[in-house]
């Protein structure tokens, strides 16, 4: 895991989101280091099947909701 996705999710975290190592059906979001995307089709991939979609989103919508105090719209940061 990359520093910089280690550092998101510590202030995901900080900010009330919940981490979790498997994607479930409360699942909302995904976050991807952009530095690996190695699973990224897999994921999609459950995406597609799912009636809840996911957002698949950048490590760097954390650090710009955290930064700008305010929830970023995930269309500007998927992957």
């Amino acid at each position: 895991m990359s520093s910089f996705l280690d550092i998101a999710e510590l202030d995901f975290s900080f900010y009330g989101g919940q981490i979790c190592q498997n994607i479930e059906e409360s699942t909302t979001h995904v976050i991807i280091c952009t530095e690996l995307l190695d699973r990224i089709q897999e994921i999609k991939n459950l995406n597609r099947v799912r009636s809840k979609k996911l957002h698949i989103v950048s490590e760097q919508w954390v650090y710009h909701t955290v930064k700008h105090q305010q929830r970023q719209d995930e269309n500007n940061y998927c992957v």
